[in-house]
């Protein structure tokens, strides 16, 4: 089975500033490369979406009630993802080198309130 691709609004947003920061901080062409390759890692979600890390394990509570989200780890982006029946809907897509553990409320407030 094939799963269609959905990016939110806060991972599109996410998406734009991991650009900009590489193309500030690095160049135009980093930054590009960066987008593409993660284009490519995520583009793999659409075959094999389970292949993800179920997060809501890992951390020992759900972020978001009644979804699972995965995630995937990439080299620089770890890729905040939930399956829902064809879609793989992209959440957030946040650099490796972030704190996120200590940041997780405020990553996924968006989405609604976790059961803690």
């Amino acid at each position: 089975m094939t799963y269609k691709l959905q990016f939110t609004q806060t991972a599109r947003e996410d998406l734009q500033q991991l650009h900009q920061f590489y193309q500030k901080n690095f160049s135009k062409k980093v930054a590009d490369d960066l987008v593409k390759t993660m284009q490519k890692k995520i583009a793999i979600l659409t075959f094999s979406p389970d292949g993800g890390i179920d997060f809501n394990q890992r951390i020992g509570h759900s972020l978001i009630p009644n979804q699972v989200v995965r995630l995937f780890v990439t080299k620089k982006t770890l890729i905040f993802y939930v399956v829902q029946d064809d879609l793989v809907l992209i959440l957030r897509l946040v650099p490796t080198k972030t704190d996120y553990l200590n940041q997780l409320e405020n990553l996924f407030k968006v989405f609604g309130k976790s059961d803690e």
